[in-house]
């Protein structure tokens, strides 16, 4: 798999479980980051930036301020997609089924 993109996930998953209090290491805000990197690929559209409830993040202080932390990790993975060459946004595609 494509270091650059891996490295980008793996940056994300802390990301999101360093805001696990918000939610943000659920099922909800991992399917909406697939949903996310799937519509940039398929459809060249970025549909960040996304709110807490977007996100499905818990409705507590602060919420708002670890969505736009998601947002920011998100754009980073969105932004080495965009760096990579066809076949290999292809064949993360292919891999992970978006």
């Amino acid at each position: 798999m494509n270091e650059k993109f891996t490295k980008a996930m793996e940056a994300w998953d802390k990301v999101s479980n360093e805001l696990s209090d918000y939610g943000a290491a659920d099922s909800e805000p991992i399917r909406m980051m697939e949903h996310v990197i799937g519509k940039f690929i398929n459809d060249g559209k970025n549909i960040l930036p996304l709110k807490a409830r977007q996100w499905e993040l818990y409705d507590i202080d602060r919420s708002e301020l670890a969505a736009g932390i998601l947002n920011e990790a998100t754009q980073e993975v969105l932004d080495v997609l965009d760096s990579l060459k066809y076949s290999e946004v292809k064949a993360i595609a292919d891999y992970y089924g978006y």
